[in-house]
């Protein structure tokens, strides 16, 4: 079933195949957790995501299989995480965006101080965009429909997301005072 794409999993469990949904699980909850997390904290993403894959299994009906699957598995998730945002009051959101990050694996070297600081410099759509398209390797298309924004305004929020980052490392002392 790997080489199945999304969809093709959706219409088959739709037809009875429990393996299929067990497949989009395998797939998607790794990112969904680290996308929640990053959204309401660690101690309620788990939970969180298992609500979402739980949601998921009484509305698959309703999906429209158009290559868009992980923007509706998103925006479910989102909604959840705008739920609990409601009911529990974050006071420390750095913390999130500090445990999102030391779940990543990055092929270079980076100041996680300065990265910290220059995700903090951001407005919160502008890290949603950078976090989900450089970390959980969303395509600008499927950012757009997760949060129901046009594509070219989560194109805007990209750009200025890079250039406020870019102005945050010219500014950066270099390391060890050189």
């Amino acid at each position: 079933m790997e080489d199945t794409d999304d969809d093709e999993l959706v219409r088959a469990y739709l037809a009875g195949h429990q393996q299929a949904f067990e497949e989009l699980y395998r797939r998607h909850a790794k990112k969904l957790l680290t996308f929640l997390a990053g959204e309401v904290g660690r101690a309620w993403a788990e939970d969180l995501c298992q609500e979402t894959f739980s949601k998921l299994l009484t509305s698959l009906h309703r999906y429209d299989p158009r290559g868009h699957f992980a923007a509706y598995l998103y925006r479910i998730a989102r909604n959840l995480a705008r739920d609990k945002q409601r009911q529990v009051v974050l006071t420390t959101p750095l913390e999130k965006a500090e445990w999102l990050l030391s779940t990543l694996t990055l092929d270079h070297e980076l100041d996680r101080t300065w990265l910290l600081n220059a995700l903090k410099n951001l407005t919160k759509e502008q890290k949603q965009v950078v976090l989900m398209h450089e970390y959980l390797g969303m395509t600008f298309a499927e950012i757009s429909a997760t949060f129901q924004r046009p594509l070219g305004t989560v194109l805007s929020q990209m750009n200025r997301a890079i250039g406020a980052m870019r102005r945050q490392l010219v500014l950066a002392p270099e390391p060890n005072g050189v």
